[in-house]
């Protein structure tokens, strides 16, 4: 292949351009996954420790109650967060920086489901992938901020894409009910989740 034949290299980028896409996102997913190795923060952020001292005080009284999980905090009932917690930091002494890996894989798994949706619908725009897997994986926007707040919000912006996903196909009974408990986990993992009950 001649460097002075640009139709030719245009159509060899053309043919490789999900393995070119594939190993750039890697190259910020990789980036990433060695800055939470490297620099692991163990230590929870001001509003983290609202969804820690609950834990604490059953540790000390032995008192634990429905309550304990579905109160309400600034409008929105973490449930799910809690419940995905509350067994990870007791039996494993409130270490809670590794809990920037669970980000990483959720992160990891909305890109995933962004992949499959663009490939049901445009798949020119697969490049727009690389931008946002920069942005996702930058340890600018996944370090320094509270965790569990953040997965908060991880985790109703997962569901809502997997939703869509699941509703650019055919909708049939199995479509239904599968949706259904990804809407539940959004809503009671954060209060902007409720829209992931609206018809598409």
């Amino acid at each position: 292949m001649s460097l002075k034949d640009p139709i030719t290299i245009f159509s060899t980028i053309k043919n490789h351009q999900n393995l070119i896409i594939f190993l750039l996102i890697s190259i910020f997913a990789l980036h990433e996954l060695f800055f939470l190795i490297t620099y692991n923060i163990n230590f929870p952020h001001a509003e983290d420790f609202w969804h820690i001292m609950y834990i604490y005080e059953y540790i000390i009284t032995g008192n634990l109650s429905y309550n304990d999980f579905i109160s309400s905090f600034n409008g929105h009932i973490p449930l799910f967060p809690k419940l995905i917690t509350f067994p990870y930091f007791y039996f494993n002494s409130f270490e809670i920086g590794n809990l920037y890996y669970l980000q990483w894989m959720i992160m990891s798994l909305s890109l995933y489901f962004i992949y499959l949706l663009l490939g049901k619908t445009n798949k020119t725009l697969f490049w727009t992938l690389v931008p946002i897997s920069a942005f996702v994986y930058s340890p600018l926007i996944t370090h320094g901020y509270y965790i569990i707040g953040t997965l908060q919000w991880q985790i109703p912006s997962l569901c809502a894409i997997i939703l869509t996903y699941l509703f650019t196909k055919n909708i049939n009974f199995k479509i239904f009910v599968a949706a259904i408990p990804l809407a539940i986990l959004s809503t009671f993992t954060l209060i902007i989740g409720v829209v992931t009950w609206l018809p598409p």
